[in-house]
């Protein structure tokens, strides 16, 4: 089986300034995401972890080191050409949903194809087969006020996925959720990375460990792979 990276950091590190003050976020760190695998980001909050997701998204630079995406130095790259790249290559499923509350789910998705250009038909159809793989198809009309937050956290993912992106970056998208919602939306994340998508999760939901391939622990700024047999699941 050929392995493919998609999202790597090597020697990077973020600190940032407040005032005469220095904060190292994140300490040197070199990791590999590969195609296929679900990725676990554990650790408690402010221990860096959102951080490093941020650098895999393209979403902030690193302060030392490099970070590649697609083996594409991100570095390297303008402003504009990085929010082209976050836009194609990854799609982000915040812990707190990010809907736009005027509009419907189906008109949430569509948003993301629209940005790119694609015209209202295509992006409408686009975003049902979207919405029908988190099961939402009978909810597409609804606004987010009239769902659920399961159901909010559907629109999300569907929203992610809309652009058939090949990192899928999630920031705690289960800390809300009852135990059937966490099965059902770890169930179709497992089975988007079998397909070949790449998931990255940050979360301290010790429910999410059984669906990883891989962990790795954050703490302090330091990240180190892990075992599942470390965890007890209940």
């Amino acid at each position: 089986m050929t392995i493919t990276p998609i999202a790597e950091t090597k020697n990077a590190s973020k600190t940032y300034k407040s005032g005469d003050t220095v904060i190292l976020a994140l300490k040197t760190t070199s990791i590999t995401i590969n195609k296929g695998e679900l990725v676990l980001l554990l650790g408690p909050s402010g221990s860096g972890k959102t951080t490093l997701l941020s650098l895999l998204g393209c979403v902030i630079y690193a302060s030392e080191g490099e970070v590649f995406l697609s083996n594409q130095s991100i570095n390297e790259l303008t402003d504009k050409e990085l929010c082209d790249m976050r836009l194609r290559e990854i799609g982000f499923v915040f812990q707190n949903y990010n809907l736009v509350s005027p509009l419907s789910a189906l008109e949430n998705v569509m948003l993301p194809l629209q940005l790119r250009g694609k015209g209202r038909g295509e992006s409408r159809e686009q975003a049902i087969e979207a919405l029908t793989l988190v099961g939402m198809e009978d909810r597409m009309r609804n606004t987010p006020r009239k769902l659920s937050g399961g159901q909010q956290q559907r629109v999300a993912i569907a929203r992610a996925l809309v652009n058939n992106p090949s990192l899928i970056l999630c920031d705690e998208p289960t800390a809300s959720l009852d135990p059937k919602s966490v099965v059902y939306i770890m169930d179709r994340f497992r089975k988007l990375a079998y397909d070949g998508r790449t998931i990255v999760i940050v979360t301290h939901d010790m429910r999410l460990v059984p669906y990883a391939d891989r962990i790795y622990e954050v703490d302090n700024g330091n990240v180190k792979k892990t075992d599942k047999s470390n965890f007890q699941i209940n």
